[in-house]
């Protein structure tokens, strides 16, 4: 039986084994691309070699954003990789398999078409196979989502991915690798999954939208310089450049990374994976959860809940029931949860023999000294089956699994039969919840989330699951393999709460559904049944104990299995972006400024005020070091609707009124002093007193952090100029230069709050916020399947 090792050396070289198939994670080549080669960094290189030629290196620095922006990310999505590589080797089971007639233990990658595998029970079956010898009750739940073993004889096909519950199965491959079930599954999503991070894809829009300028303002200004000013070459690429680059809100797109590797670092903490800096994100904005029942809502295992003594004592009962299962042959689910069960307690009764369980028979025996007992199914050993039912009858609709266990007078081995079987009692077992299951479904109810079962169990059980767990409207349930057209699946996610019986392509089109209704969707899957639904998900949430593909497909991995950390993943979430939010004002209100002032400064007939090294000062104090602090301070309020609505509400105005200051400023030089160097002293001073006003509005109400941010802030700046003008370009800051900058300052404040009193009259509309918001998310969807 079985093959020889030079057949099997043959069939692997020929590529027909187990571990011939491609991964589902990034590779360290697509990391290291997909971070560095970004439209962001190639605009700042372009920048950077123009500025490069003119010598003058000090204004190249704001190359060093770049570098740190491509390092955090590289490292956090390298730390995600190593994490599931080492799951991987971890959780990689061996094989038995029979070769030269003999039995032995190898890798499951290295099984070969047409080996003969040998799974006992609780072994992983890892290929597609046919039996050909034994019988067992292999647990399909990682495939199909139904929780109850599924009996298994000579002839019966399994699959890979599923587990031998009971029993001894000898399987002969007949699917390795590329050709298994599982991985046709896995390969209609294993196309890595792309982003939908509303910040991102808010980020990368305004990167987009701002580059529409670039070429046109920088040739309006090369032009201007050249033939009005007649300029020299490296002012007019030093001032193009800084122009230019003041439209990228570059320091947002660090910050953003630091704020979420933060994230994922402190979630590691609560053995959360975080897979790629935006999932927390995406989590804290979803407005719908999808959870499976097997494995994440339950334990995905059977306890024991209740033991029912019938014809004797509690004690002899529980003594016999003990000794049994912590004797024998069998090591299979209903043994070791009943070992469980009963752990601590040791009678030492005296074995002799027995025979072992059979799916066929559905029992087992076993003698002792102390006596001879049975353990198997109620409807094989009782006589009265009827009253049987009739009294258990609910227990079993909602998902228990009744065992009998009683005593018998005299038993043939060989015969493999008894006679004389007198019941003592039952074992009642169920797949329990999760502990803090309750405590997670209440704060999810809390955030007014809307809470979907979707599982391939018994949609009554999966809904009496669902009850005990406290979600909403459980009742509500429905046989998924009744819905038929998309039109009914849409009209189903409205209506109910529970779906039992569903199918990998029925979880597809429930979140699709969902979608298509102007859902964010969240779901949360173990098995190979739920990674098509997971990939399509606007967050995937795996759990490490299921599949490998789950996992991979994921944005996050709990990493102890646990649902009960997706409150603290959303409250991440939520500091992230409320506090983004308040510093994406900072950033975007110097993109406004700086888009004005280019096109301004094409007619105004003095040179642009400012230069790289400048904005590095403004952008270093007056934005990226308050906002930085403040994008670190905890904030678990909920998350409003329109990221990048919300952003540009303030920072239009806020970038109108620096224009307008810099203008004031030119206006000025032009009466009296007539000087370029003069006007982009003023310019800086004036725009990072402005920056300072508008931050200081930002930090209200005030905390300790908040007030001594602002406090430090203009110490710091002043400090600066005053000892360091020749490296930032500017002239000494003398009274007369600080009494006309706050001279224009008390001017356009005036201008502001007239501003502001008119947007927040006309245009602060929800309805207009809220289009936004379904107008990005549908184009990131858009972009993500692309």
């Amino acid at each position: 039986m079985g093959l020889t090792t030079e057949q099997a050396l043959k069939l692997k070289e020929e590529g027909k084994y187990n571990g011939n198939v491609k991964a589902g994670t990034k590779t360290v080549g697509e990391i290291l691309f997909d971070n560095i080669f970004t439209f962001f960094n190639a605009v700042n290189l372009v920048a950077a070699i123009f500025v490069f030629t003119t010598g003058s290196y000090k204004n190249m620095t704001f190359m060093f954003v770049c570098f740190w922006n491509a390092i955090v990310g590289i490292f956090q999505e390298m730390k995600a990789r190593r994490t599931l590589t080492k799951l991987k080797i971890l959780l990689n089971p061996v094989a038995f398999v029979i070769r030269d007639d003999k039995e032995i233990q190898i890798k499951s990658d290295d099984i070969v078409y047409g080996d003969t595998c040998v799974f006992y029970a609780g072994d992983q079956v890892c290929v597609d196979g046919k039996v050909i010898e034994g019988e067992g009750f292999v647990n399909e739940s990682l495939l199909t989502g139904e929780s109850i073993p599924v009996p298994k004889k000579k002839d019966d096909n399994v699959l890979a991915g599923t587990f031998v519950a009971e029993g001894k199965l000898i399987v002969e491959a007949t699917g390795v690798g590329e050709e298994s079930y599982t991985y046709k599954i896995i390969k209609r999503a294993k196309k890595f999954k792309k982003n939908r991070s509303e910040i991102m894809y808010s980020i990368n829009y305004v990167i987009r939208l701002v580059t529409l300028f670039v070429i046109p303002v920088a040739t309006g200004l090369i032009l201007k310089q050249h033939f009005v000013s007649h300029d020299s070459y490296n002012e007019i690429v030093l001032s193009t450049v800084a122009a230019t680059i003041g439209f990228i809100p570059s320091g947002f797109v660090l910050l953003t990374s630091l704020v979420m590797f933060k994230g994922a670092i402190k979630l590691s903490f609560y053995n959360t994976l975080v897979q790629d800096l935006y999932s927390t994100e995406k989590l804290a904005r979803v407005d719908t959860i999808c959870f499976d029942k097997t494995g994440t809502l339950t334990k995905g295992r059977f306890d024991v809940t209740k033991i029912v003594e019938i014809n004797c004592s509690r004690d002899e009962f529980e003594k016999a029931l003990k000794e049994y299962s912590n004797t024998g042959f069998d090591r299979n689910s209903t043994i070791l949860s009943i070992r469980a069960y009963y752990s601590g307690k040791d009678y030492n009764w005296n074995f002799i023999d027995g025979i072992p369980f059979s799916s066929a028979r559905k029992w087992s025996l076993l003698e002792f000294k102390e006596g001879t007992y049975v353990l198997g199914a109620p409807d094989v050993l009782l006589s009265d089956k009827e009253k049987f039912n009739s009294k258990y009858n609910q227990e079993m609709v909602h998902g228990a699994r009744i065992i009998a266990f009683g005593k018998c007078e005299s038993y043939d081995k060989d015969k493999e039969t008894f006679e004389g079987f007198s019941l003592m009692g039952l074992v009642i077992l169920k797949d329990t919840l999760r502990d803090n299951a309750k405590e997670t479904i209440e704060f999810l109810d809390s955030q007014k989330l809307n809470i979907k079962v979707i599982s391939g169990d018994n949609p009554l059980t999966a809904s009496i699951v669902a009850t005990e767990a406290g979600i909403k409207d459980a009742d509500k349930y429905i046989d998924a393999s009744s819905i038929d057209s998309i039109e009914d699946i849409k009209e189903a996610v409205d209506k109910y709460t529970v779906f039992g019986r569903v199918t990998p392509e029925f979880k597809l089109k429930f979140v699709r559904a969902l979608q298509e209704q102007e859902h964010i969707v969240a779901m949360t899957g173990d098995g190979v049944n739920d990674v098509m639904a997971l990939k399509e998900a606007d967050c995937s949430i795996a759990m490490q104990s299921g599949s490998s593909a789950a996992r991979d497909i994921s944005s996050v991995v709990l990493l102890d299995s646990d649902f009960a950390h997706i409150p603290e993943i959303i409250r991440e979430g939520r500091r992230s972006i409320n506090n983004l939010e308040r510093s994406g004002v900072l950033y975007l209100t110097k993109t406004v400024y700086a888009i004005l002032l280019a096109l301004l400064f094409i007619v105004i007939p003095y040179s642009y005020p400012f230069k790289p090294i400048q904005y590095t000062l403004l952008g270093t104090l007056t934005i990226g070091y308050p906002s930085f602090f403040l994008a670190f301070e905890p904030n678990d309020e909920r998350v409003r609707t329109g990221f990048l609505y919300n952003i540009l509400f303030k920072a239009i105005p806020n970038g109108a009124l620096v224009a307008t200051n810099v203008c004031l400023s030119a206006l000025m030089v032009y009466i009296w002093l007539r000087s370029d160097l003069t006007l982009s002293t003023m310019a800086t001073l004036t725009t990072g007193l402005v920056s300072m006003f508008i931050f200081t509005d930002l930090c209200r109400p005030f905390t300790r952090l908040r007030f001594w941010v602002t406090v430090l802030v203009p110490i710091v700046f002043w400090t600066v100029l005053l000892i360091l003008p020749d490296v930032f370009d500017v002239m000494g800051i003398t009274l007369m230069r600080f009494y006309g900058s706050v001279v224009i300052l008390s001017i356009d404040f005036v201008i502001y709050l007239f501003y502001r009193m008119l947007t927040r009259k006309f245009f602060n509309k929800d309805k207009f916020r809220a289009r936004i918001t379904n107008w990005l998310n549908k184009k990131a969807r858009k972009q993500a399947k692309m």
